[in-house]
């Protein structure tokens, strides 16, 4: 059932709403002219600047889209900085981690199954085969739900009222690319159903065509993936050639179910003579990134490789299996191994970029939200005068701050605060990695999965042109119905010559423009004959570039520049204890209070609260994507000063608490500001005029600079955390997920350039002490 047409905003609601939200971060100066060129723009240009507006609103509804469908796409697929570090996001899933043990027999390949599995010996095998069948699973379930939406058969997703949101995102499950072109990439979509599909895996920065779907269009069986993929680690242990070697393909690897061990590894000399990995072409900025694709693409090989890339359903990078058997030859000492890994960890990319541009509709981060609205610094290159972060001291059971790179301390730390600080630690580096290694993943996909054989994480690299997190939680929670139920949906391979069955899209798909979109299929089955399919083998391929020495270098010099600017980064993950139920005087809004924290730690930081980005799901209407929240109102505002000054009251509390949810509900209605005030300055541009002064205003500009970017996908039940880039050099952006018993911030920022980071982390805490000790206060005096 299509969803209705996204509204425009009243022009006098929405000036107020801006009034209102200036006042909460303007001095009183800047808000007294902001005032007045509001009046101003209200009875000159801005009635005829709506008026327009509602006219192409009507003309995008009629032709199936809102009138922020165009301005969407442009503001992605305008930035030229590096994807990873400005609007792609690292989401950990929550997937099912490996069973303690699993028979080894289970894992044999197809063509010896019905012989014994060989027994590893001790230390032969890097991955225990326990390990690669549970990815194998993880990985079936996962190509369930892309392989799905390519047949044309998603069913619509349903919210808790019973409508249908709007299903336009999912077209991204089934592949396609993010093409970099000078001023504005476009999306290549992928025009292939579910026959015979492939994905393309990651290892060691060397990319492998794996089949995951038979001619049914139906993921093949465990065990076939398994031989895949334990053919894959094999190959990936041989030196690699040099480039420019290979053209296109090495074709099918020798059939393999033996593992070399990890002292067979190619030396780290070899690795680097193979030069850049098939994935880290992608991490460079698009304007740098065209110009060496479009000469690549000149010769016909990479062309072929670069079409076959397109139409992966997705990627994935098998990560982490070398690690216990590292450290056993380390502490033998055979260090071959050793040397080898740390290669390979030497190509992470470390992309910072400068993202101080404006960002209309778009603060270009709106990842969706299904809750209520839907670091690390160098230690000694501070000096707040206020203790790191990650050194603070805490109570054995609270607040705690882990960064990446760093493991949080405490005084007179339990074995079980140093355990979760453990975890915390290795999440936030897992997130970080995610985003700046770049032979993890071509992050110009829409989807691009990381699956570590060790712990069983995974994690993927969205590209956000095209998906938000509201559209991944359905799919997770789709993935993990059927990684529950285990179905046997993959056929006997079909015989060459034997025609598909009728693979029609669903009615749905057909009659509703907003069901997801595969491409169409043929009304007849056998329209498309099976020769035209192309051949595909349960035996993975290599895929590399054959590069020229010339592109060679100036890839290799790209990537150097890269490498120095992505040391930045960092991420920290900061836990706080949640208020319990019977320490709250009523309910109160988990979404509210998390934002309260946030607002009260910058004022413990700065003295001040300057802005903050929040984005609400759209997705009940028609195209929708999201919304932009401004948590912080002057009710916010007031009610953190009092808190940290001692002096806060339940109404004030109360006054925050109600503007947040008006603010909700006017971005659930489609009445937020942030897209309006993009939508009129659209309008005022193709009319060619000059931008009226209000528009681009000073207070407006200080209202609207997102010093914290923040979003909430609720509990971690399908997303267990994610992190991604801050907007603003100076600023921070938050991920914040509510658990059973605390509040988690995944926090990253630009160690050369945020603000105080160490003692904004340290506040955080201390803000959320405050608060959950005034919610007890209420408790008492009630």
């Amino acid at each position: 059932m299509p969803q209705p047409p996204l509204p425009v905003p009243r022009l006098e609601a929405t000036l107020e709403r801006i009034m209102h939200s200036v006042t909460a971060v303007c001095p009183p100066l800047e808000q007294e002219q902001a005032r007045a060129d509001a009046a101003r723009f209200l009875s000159g240009p801005g009635p005829a600047l709506q008026s327009a507006l509602e006219r192409f609103a009507d003309e995008e509804t009629a032709a199936g889209r809102n009138w922020l469908t165009e301005l969407w796409q442009h503001a992605y697929l305008d930035v030229r900085e590096p994807l990873s570090l400005t609007t792609n996001v690292a989401f950990q899933l929550a997937l099912p981690a490996p069973a303690p043990e699993a028979a080894p027999e289970a894992v044999a390949a197809p063509e010896t199954a019905s012989e014994p599995a060989p027994e590893a010996e001790e230390g032969t095998c890097a991955a225990p085969a326990s390990h690669v069948l549970h990815t194998a699973r993880v990985l079936r379930s996962i190509a369930t739900v892309h392989l799905t939406q390519a047949r044309g058969d998603t069913a619509p997703v349903v919210d808790a009222r019973g409508s249908e949101l709007c299903m336009r995102q999912w077209a991204a499950f089934n592949g396609g690319v993010r093409h970099p072109a000078p001023g504005r990439d476009r999306f290549l979509p992928c025009t292939l159903d579910g026959r015979l599909r492939e994905t393309g895996v990651l290892r060691d920065g060397r990319m492998f065509a794996v089949t995951v779907s038979d001619e049914n269009g139906l993921p093949l069986s465990e065990e076939a993936l398994v031989s895949q993929l334990r053919q894959v680690l094999a190959h990936a242990r041989t030196e690699p050639r040099p480039s420019g070697e290979l053209a296109q393909s090495d074709g099918p690897l020798p059939h393999t179910d033996e593992l070399p061990h990890p002292g067979d590894l190619p030396k780290a000399e070899a690795l680097r003579a193979a030069g850049p990995g098939f994935a880290e072409a992608s991490h460079l900025g698009s304007d740098t990134l065209a110009a060496i694709l479009d000469e690549m693409l000149t010769d016909g090989s990479n062309a072929a490789v670069y079409d076959r890339l397109r139409d992966f359903l997705f990627t994935v990078a098998l990560t982490g299996e070398d690690r216990g058997h590292r450290e056993d030859h380390e502490a033998s000492g055979d260090h071959e191994a050793s040397e080898a890994g740390e290669a390979s960890e030497d190509h992470e990319a470390r992309d910072a970029c400068d993202l101080g541009d404006d960002r209309d509709p778009e603060d270009v981060r709106d990842l969706g939200s299904t809750g209520d609205t839907s670091g690390r610094d160098d230690p000694g290159s501070r000096g707040s005068g206020q203790a790191p972060a990650h050194q603070a001291s805490a109570p054995a059971t609270a607040d705690r701050t882990t960064t990446a790179d760093d493991t949080a301390t405490a005084s007179a730390p339990t074995t079980t605060d140093a355990t979760a600080a453990a975890d915390e630690t290795a999440a936030a580096d897992a997130l970080r990695s995610a985003l700046t290694d770049r032979r993890a993943a071509w992050v110009r996909k829409p989807l691009s999965y990381l699956m570590d054989l060790h712990a069983g994480t995974v994690i993927v690299n969205v590209e956000h042109t095209v998906v938000d997190g509201g559209s991944l939680v359905d799919a997770v929670t789709r993935m993990q119905e059927h990684a529950a139920a285990q179905v046997p949906e993959a056929s006997t391979p079909a015989s060459p010559g034997t025609p598909p069955p009728n693979l029609q899209a669903s009615p749905n798909a057909a009659t509703d423009p907003n069901a997801a979109t595969a491409p169409d299929l043929p009304a007849n089955p056998d329209a498309r004959a099976v020769a035209e399919i192309p051949a595909r083998s349960n035996t993975p391929a290599e895929l590399r570039w054959n590069l020229t020495a010339g592109l060679q270098a100036a890839l290799t010099a790209a990537l150097t520049d890269l490498g120095q600017r992505a040391e930045d980064l960092r991420v920290a993950v900061v836990r706080v204890p949640r208020p319990a139920a019977d320490e709250q005087a009523r309910p109160y809004s988990s979404d509210a209070l998390q934002q309260l924290i946030m607002a009260s730690a910058q004022v413990l930081t700065y003295g001040r609260v300057r802005g903050v980005y929040e984005s609400v799901d759209m997705r009940a209407f028609q195209d929708g994507r999201t919304e932009c929240l401004r948590p912080v109102t002057p009710e916010a505002v007031t009610f953190a000063r009092r808190l940290c000054d001692s002096q806060a009251r339940l109404e004030d509390l109360e006054a925050a608490l109600d503007a947040h949810r008006a603010w909700v509900k006017a971005c659930k209605s489609g009445n937020g500001f942030d897209r309006h005030l993009a939508g009129l300055r659209m309008m005022a541009a193709r009319q060619g005029g000059t931008v009226d002064p209000f528009l681009t205003s000073f207070a407006l500009a200080r209202m609207r600079t997102d010093f914290l970017s923040t979003t909430s996908l609720g509990t971690p039940a399908q997303v267990v955390r994610y992190a991604f880039a801050p907007t603003v050099e100076d600023g921070f952006g938050i991920a914040y997920t509510q658990r059973a018993q605390d509040y988690e911030f995944c926090v990253s920022w630009h160690a050369g350039s945020a603000e105080a980071p160490d003692a904004f982390l340290t506040n955080i805490p201390r803000a959320a002490a405050l608060l959950r000790d005034f919610l007890r206060t209420l408790c008492t005096d009630g």
